[in-house]
């Protein structure tokens, strides 16, 4: 299988730290260009599966504002794009999500410092088609 979602997440962080989506997303472009398009179409397919399951999951409604959340966005822009942000912050972030629920988004939002434009980010799972 080689290369898995989780550590081609990781590879695009900047010394394993909190990676803005500007440079977090030319930085999976790149990474995705160097692969065999084999390869990123089973990333992409491992993408939507995990972005799947985190949006469907019952704590991710809890971040939307209409259920006392911070994203104030349409549903396109909460699922689409704020979905794609948590996944493309990598497995860490996800599980803890996962164990502890929407708290712990919030809590790496402001451990961060994060701003709206960041986690609203358009769209990270974009790479995977611009390079099919």
């Amino acid at each position: 299988m080689g290369l898995t979602l989780w550590e081609f997440l990781e590879k695009t962080n900047v010394g394993g730290r909190y990676t803005n989506s500007d440079l977090k997303y030319s930085l999976m472009e790149k990474k995705l260009k160097s692969l065999e398009k084999d390869k990123v179409r089973e990333l992409e397919k491992e993408w939507f599966e995990e972005w799947r399951k985190l949006t469907r999951h019952k704590e991710y409604g809890k971040l939307h504002w209409s259920d006392g959340g911070y994203v104030t966005t349409s549903d396109d822009g909460f699922y689409m794009d704020h979905g794609s942000w948590v996944l493309a912050q990598g497995k860490g972030l996800v599980d803890d999500f996962y164990k502890r629920g929407a708290i712990a988004v919030v809590e790496y939002i402001e451990r961060n410092s994060v701003d709206e434009d960041d986690y609203m980010y358009e769209c990270l799972g974009y790479p995977f088609s611009n390079v099919r």
